[in-house]
């Protein structure tokens, strides 16, 4: 059996950690999760005090930084590391085929991207994609998890914005109470993102050929395939959770700086 982890044992990141990390396309989503935070907030900011919501922003900036969640997936990943399945895995990442795939599936992090969807999904009622299209784009689901990943990052983007408004209350929750009335809205939030998940991928892959579409679902079926998928997205949630649920004491100390006398 392949040794997992061994370079992370050492104390950085193996070669094939940082390699799935960039071509999966991670390292280009997870910049931009600040200002998604930062987003979520913005409506409640606007009742803190200046200095508050300073502090605040300061903090989410520090939790979500791109260097901070690249450092700790990379550490996910690395200790799930298994030489053999990565490799069989870079192989198709590394090909003509996932590179364009990767690229297709980067857009949606564009502004043109989202407007492109959105308009999409607007035209769908009156142009319905075929009954193949649409069976593919379940497959897929079911082989990448993508629905259950989508509510997976919503709540932790919703966990994060719960903790950083709790610790600018004066009579703040338990985390843990926090966390599992999160959890509570799963059952209720996943049907909606499931059609918005089959409409992302009729979107994204529109103008791939079928063949190439269904070889792409193929490796994602397949054992490395499922393993490359799993080990990147269970290590990509678990470093936002782990940053949603850290920010409460980041904002401590910002607000101990501008409200020495506040306790939380």
């Amino acid at each position: 059996m392949a040794l997992r982890g061994a370079a992370a044992a050492e104390g950085g990141p193996s070669e094939q950690a940082s390699e799935l990390f960039r071509l999966s396309g991670l390292e280009l989503q997870l910049e931009a999760m600040d200002a998604q935070i930062l987003k979520g907030l913005s409506a409640q900011k606007g009742n803190l005090p200046p200095e508050v919501s300073d502090a605040l922003t300061r903090s989410v900036r520090e939790a979500f930084s791109p260097a901070a969640l690249k450092s700790a997936v990379l550490a996910r990943i690395s200790a799930e590391i298994e030489p053999q399945k990565a490799d069989r895995a870079l192989s198709w990442l590394r090909s003509d085929e996932g590179r364009e795939i990767t690229k297709l599936e980067q857009v949606l992090s564009t502004v043109e991207g989202e407007r492109g969807l959105q308009a999409y999904a607007k035209s769908l009622p009156q142009a319905p994609p075929p009954q193949e299209r649409l069976g593919l784009a379940q497959r897929l689901d079911a082989a990448t998890g993508a629905t259950d990943l989508i509510v997976d990052l919503s709540l932790a983007t919703a966990l994060a914005v719960a903790v950083a408004l709790n610790a600018t209350s004066a009579t703040p929750t338990n985390p843990e109470a926090l966390n599992r009335a999160v959890e509570s809205q799963r059952v209720q939030l996943r049907p909606a993102l499931h059609q918005v998940v089959l409409v992302s991928f009729l979107y994204t892959y529109r103008e791939l050929p079928e063949a190439d579409l269904i070889r792409y679902i193929e490796f994602l079926e397949s054992e490395a395939g499922a393993w490359y998928h799993r080990v990147t997205s269970d290590a990509a949630i678990g470093a936002l959770k782990s940053s949603a649920m850290g920010l409460a004491a980041s904002l401590a100390r910002e607000l101990e700086k501008v409200q020495p006398k506040r306790s939380l």
